[in-house]
């Protein structure tokens, strides 16, 4: 597929431009279903079922969060 092909089916710009915006919309997620849940908590397992994300993307996010001081392991 050329560059063109690409520009044709929606696509602009250098692969992988809109990354970090990516990273943080799927942060945002993460922590919007961690906050809802409180107290109470939820799984890693169950914050993937809810956002759609893989267990592994969920599990290095919430890793990202736990250093930062934003989620903490129940």
């Amino acid at each position: 597929m050329s560059s063109n092909d690409l520009s044709f089916a929606g696509f602009s710009g250098s692969p992988g431009a809109n990354l970090p915006a990516l990273r943080g919309h799927n942060t945002a997620l993460v922590l919007g279903l961690l906050r809802a849940a409180g107290e109470e908590g939820v799984s890693r397992l169950e914050l993937a079922a809810h956002t759609g994300l893989t267990p592994q993307a969920v599990s290095k996010i919430t890793a990202r969060l736990r250093a930062e001081g934003l989620a903490a392991e129940a």
